[in-house]
């Protein structure tokens, strides 16, 4: 199909009568779970497996993740060290590995923020936000996981498997909403 200039003027007639605003409003479900999957495509395909992600980023924020931990562990007990990713106190100690950083949940909130249609003020209050939230959410996760796992042995398993990622995944989707919910107020004009 070949674009003629008639078409080409038409086209820029709809784009100043709002044509894709009101094409957006009219399929904004199909384009929010179209921006979502693009983007779960690219993290999951180029992002993830990269080596920079692998040597770089993951360690570095694995390592924070650990070293942060071990700090607030330490305030509450003694002789608590960190070295890497582990965090140990006599008798006992921990490894943060590849899923212990809560990454993949903390990605699809941002694509979340990032698909839905709202303004750029409101998407960098949201991706600010809501990624400093979810950071502690998982150093309290963390942390809980250390102490059940140093008192609790038995069910320590249980918990970092099933019930730490249900309620780090509902106050994922919880914090979304809430943010949805804020951006659909209109902003206050002076």
């Amino acid at each position: 199909m070949k674009i003629t200039k008639y078409d080409f003027k038409t086209l820029l007639q709809k784009m100043r009568q709002g044509f894709f605003k009101t094409q957006y409003k009219k399929h904004s479900v199909f384009i929010f779970l179209s921006v979502m999957i693009i983007l779960g495509l690219i993290f999951y395909a180029l992002f993830l497996p990269s080596l920079f992600f692998q040597n770089r980023f993951h360690t570095v924020y694995i390592n924070l993740n650990a070293k942060i931990s071990g700090l607030l562990i330490s305030v509450f007990t003694k002789n608590i060290s960190v070295s890497g990713s582990n965090i140990s106190m006599p008798g006992y100690s921990i490894s943060l590995i590849k899923g212990c950083e809560a990454i993949e949940p903390t990605a699809f909130f941002i694509f979340a923020i990032l698909a839905f249609p709202a303004s750029l003020k409101k998407k960098i209050f949201g991706l600010i936000s809501g990624f400093i939230i979810l950071f502690i959410l998982n150093l309290v996760r963390i942390i809980s996981l250390f102490y059940l796992g140093y008192y609790y042995p038995g069910i320590v398993n249980e918990v970092h498997v099933y019930l730490w990622p249900a309620i780090y995944i509902v106050i994922t989707i919880f914090i979304w909403l809430v943010w949805m919910r804020w951006t659909l107020v209109p902003d206050k004009k002076n």
